[in-house]
């Protein structure tokens, strides 16, 4: 017999608080034998980049990576602080480089350096950080062309491996003790995944292994985010956002089971789409406003998400009725049937809504603007106002 919903509210709520609290106490240092495995896996690596690179630094791959990633694949919702990614390239890859008379010992100790910390929960940080920057190299190797990132073919499956190997030393404490890197490394692992197979098997377990953490998390609830660092608010943030996007593509499109869904939270939906006190996460420089930017961006992203939303409501809404299933109260079966009416013509673009008209407006502007770029400037010029 399952619980009340408002004892069942008040379990979650209590698991969710020895999730938070866990998370701020002195979490357990990696293992002697984890962190033997995290130094031969980290050496491993350079020496296959090395090998790998055609003369290319480790660094400089990383570094590129992360400039294409910034440019060209994060979408609309950035999902890692550059600084910090550029940090962790400076503590793992621009040290690389030895004497010809260092030998193998000197070389483990300084790998060894590299992955350890003056205090428990640094080492753990460290090694998450290095995961997330692979990650990182890995989705972005996978989705560029080769005229971006030559080493692609070379590099992309080495990146994969490294990553899921590193995550496999410490998965168990990851999800006992989750944070933003939790859900980034699991969503950019299962992108890379996902485009080197062409299969979605593996992909879709490890995204939804993500979506089930940030439900664990209650990522959902604004007052899940109070008292985290602003980066990692703004991280998490927008991490869930990415996730809910995903799910509702899902419910519109299917291929996987759904993990984030309004009826499995156990409040209302209250994260908010973005932070009263914003952070810019991606480096500018000093001509350009950051803020504005990502600001601008993740307007352009939260629309999509709407009409994803809606989308899965009028799908969700049409098979409900194409199994024959009515309310047996007419007035409540005629109110679904106007919100779902709703929803279509808001899709639709026949909405009154402010909303609606300035895509509406948009989206006239854009053809405006593809005239212009289609028709010849003397045509235009010939036939004046009329041929618009």
């Amino acid at each position: 017999m399952s619980p009340p919903q408002g004892q069942a509210t008040a379990v979650s709520q209590a698991q969710h608080s020895s999730i938070s609290s866990s998370q701020g106490l002195r979490p357990e240092s990696l293992s002697e034998s984890q962190t033997e495995a995290a130094v031969r896996i980290y050496l491993d690596l350079l020496t296959e980049l090395q090998n790998s690179a055609s003369g290319e630094s480790s660094a400089s791959i990383a570094h590129r990576c992360i400039f294409l990633y910034t440019r060209y694949v994060f979408g609309s919702v950035p999902l890692c602080h550059e600084a910090s990614l550029r940090a962790t390239v400076g503590r793992f890859f621009e040290v690389e480089q030895h004497s010809p008379c260092e030998d193998a010992l000197d070389i483990y100790r300084r790998a060894l350096t590299c992955l350890s910390s003056e205090n428990e929960y640094g080492a753990i940080e460290k090694l998450r950080s290095l995961t997330l920057l692979l990650a990182l190299c890995a989705a972005v190797s996978y989705a560029v062309p080769e005229s971006l990132l030559p080493t692609k073919h070379l590099t992309a499956p080495l990146f994969v491996k490294t990553t899921r190997e590193l995550l496999h030393l410490y998965h168990d404490y990851d999800l006992e003790h989750p944070e933003s890197s939790s859900l980034t490394i699991r969503m950019f692992l299962s992108s890379a995944i996902q485009t080197s197979t062409g299969t979605n098997g593996v992909a879709f377990h490890i995204l939804n292994e993500a979506g089930l953490i940030a439900m664990r998390m209650r990522l959902y609830c604004e007052a899940s985010l109070e008292g985290r660092d602003p980066i990692e608010q703004q991280i998490l943030r927008n991490a869930f956002w990415q996730l809910y996007v995903c799910d509702k593509t899902v419910l519109v499109m299917g291929g996987r089971p759904v993990s984030i869904h309004e009826t499995l939270f156990d409040t209302q939906l209250s994260l908010n789409p973005s932070s009263p006190s914003p952070v810019t996460l991606f480096e500018y420089g000093p001509e350009l406003d950051g803020a504005e930017i990502e600001g601008r961006l993740l307007e352009g992203f939260h629309i999509i998400r709407r009409l994803w939303a809606m989308a899965a409501r009028v799908i969700r809404g049409m098979e409900s009725r194409s199994i024959g299933h009515t309310d047996k109260f007419t007035e409540l079966y005629e109110e679904d049937m106007a919100d779902l009416s709703n929803a279509y013509f808001e899709i639709v673009g026949l909405s009154a809504a402010p909303l609606s008209l300035a895509m509406r407006i948009i989206e006239l502007a854009q053809d405006f603007f593809n005239v212009l770029e289609t028709i010849p400037f003397l045509h235009l010029q010939a036939e004046g106002e009329q041929c618009l």
